[in-house]
């Protein structure tokens, strides 16, 4: 519990950025969806059931270190037509997906029961999609090479948090949601 109180005060600060980045530089549709993202994400910490089966407290650090690494991704202040528009798609995934994960939301791998309605009838981590698919446009829109290590990074590390869900899932009955949905991240590759 501890962990998630921490986590959701760091996504309020995350939230608290993100208004003053709107009274900054303006209301656009890519802050507001930037805002509920963290907003979201700190209310769910709070708001999410408790876990019956849970990932070691390394793995537990290791997927907190995942998700914090968009926050380092270099964003313009005042953003080209790609930049504005392109992470647009990828965060409505994202948004969907946590809308749709409601109190079974968590950063750490745990078992808070199974969702298999929304995004997830098609693929099995829609939220890690669309944040990999909101970076990826991100990064049309603001190429540079930490944006790319950053990228690449949270690329493999979404593949190694996958690996420890799935294995905490597969032994609370996840084997027949996972061949009924047999998309991980991408249809058609993995």
């Amino acid at each position: 519990m501890t962990l998630s109180i921490i986590g959701a005060f760091l996504f309020v600060l995350v939230a608290i950025a993100r208004v003053v980045w709107i009274v900054k530089y303006g209301m656009t549709l890519l802050s507001v969806m930037l805002f509920s993202q963290a907003g979201l994400c700190s209310l769910l910490l709070i708001f999410r059931s408790p876990a019956n089966d849970t990932a070691p407290w390394w793995v537990k650090t290791g997927a907190w270190v995942s998700a914090s690494l968009p926050l380092v991704f270099f964003a313009p202040a005042t953003g080209s037509f790609c930049w504005g528009l392109l992470p647009v798609p990828g965060l409505a995934l994202n948004l969907w997906a946590f809308i749709t994960l409601g109190t079974a939301f968590g950063i750490s791998p745990a078992y808070r029961g199974l969702v298999a309605k929304g995004p997830y009838r098609w693929l099995r981590h829609p939220m890690y999609a669309g944040e990999l698919l909101s970076l990826a446009g991100g990064m049309i829109g603001a190429f540079n090479l930490w944006n790319l290590l950053v990228i690449m990074l949270f690329a493999a590390s979404l593949v190694w948090r996958i690996s420890w869900e799935e294995g905490i899932l597969n032994r609370n009955g996840y084997l027949v949601y996972s061949m009924q949905v047999h998309w991980r991240l991408a249809p058609g590759i993995w």
